[in-house]
């Protein structure tokens, strides 16, 4: 993906609540409307309208699944300047209303979360930190694909020393597949020299807050071995454990971090720690 596409991604997905100006956010990384749009789609497969109206309503829509937040306040964040105008987009959407999404939990059935191989979560207080990363977009079981591709252009020093983190940005239930967002990343030393990186890796900044975190092990991807892949792992942590505590799902993302380089033992198996913010 283009450089200048991926700061534009990033400035539409901070903005998303604000009105966007799309004429703006061309100019803000130095390209016309037209090579904006030419660019974006090549590195996306989405128009950036299109592109912008998805990730609003999927934003919205894990409000409504995670959260209490009404309809309304949902509409509003993701940056809908009225609540009928946002009902319209999302019956498009989904085939439903918002309301009706919130009720129908058939809708999006969870997954299997039995046999999974760690079920003890700790909740813990994250510190915010920021990392560089690179974003991908396509199938989750790509995500082995994604991280070959990133260690691919790290000097081999920092392949070796670094801490990975994968960021999760869309619910699987309802984001198409094609179109899942998934950024690699790797965390360096505060005194670290970032000259060594990529230039196209962008630095991503989380936020400090209580989380809830697992261990996962096993495959990305369905595991042939185990049957299991890291949506199970996310079922137990988000469907299971969370919904029967007293904490809400509290982020548009979701963590994944490897101690190990991903995929040195095993291209398709993934040892890393999942973190879920919460409230």
């Amino acid at each position: 993906m283009d450089k200048r596409i991926h700061q534009a991604i990033r400035l539409i997905e901070e903005q998303v609540g604000e009105r966007i100006a799309l004429d703006d956010i061309a100019g803000a990384v130095g390209l016309s409307r037209a090579q904006f749009n030419r660019l974006f789609m090549a590195g996306t497969g989405e128009a950036p309208s299109d592109y912008l109206r998805r990730i609003r309503l999927d934003m919205a829509a894990a409000r409504l699944r995670w959260t209490q937040q009404s309809v309304g306040a949902a509409a509003v964040e993701v940056g809908y300047d009225s609540q009928p105008s946002f009902t319209q987009a999302f019956g498009r959407r989904y085939g439903v209303s918002p309301g009706s999404f919130r009720q129908d939990r058939e809708r999006w059935p969870d997954k299997d979360s039995s046999g999974i191989h760690e079920r003890r979560v700790r909740v813990v207080e994250l510190d915010g930190f920021t990392c560089w990363g690179r974003r991908y977009i396509g199938p989750t079981q790509n995500a082995p694909h994604h991280w070959q591709h990133f260690l691919a252009g790290l000097p081999p020093a920092l392949r070796d020393t670094a801490t990975f983190v994968g960021i999760l940005r869309d619910d699987l239930r309802f984001t198409p597949p094609d179109r899942v967002r998934y950024d690699c990343c790797i965390l360096l030393g505060d005194d670290a020299d970032t000259s060594a990186l990529p230039d196209d890796l962008l630095p991503i900044t989380t936020h400090p807050g209580m989380a809830a975190t697992v261990r996962h092990r096993g495959g990305y991807g369905h595991d042939e071995r185990t049957g299991l892949c890291v949506a199970n792992t996310y079922a137990f942590l988000l469907d299971e454990w969370i919904s029967a505590s007293r904490h809400t799902f509290a982020a548009n993302y979701v963590l994944e971090i490897y101690t190990e380089t991903p995929g040195r033992l095993d291209p398709d198996m993934a040892e890393c720690t999942i973190i879920a913010p919460i409230l």
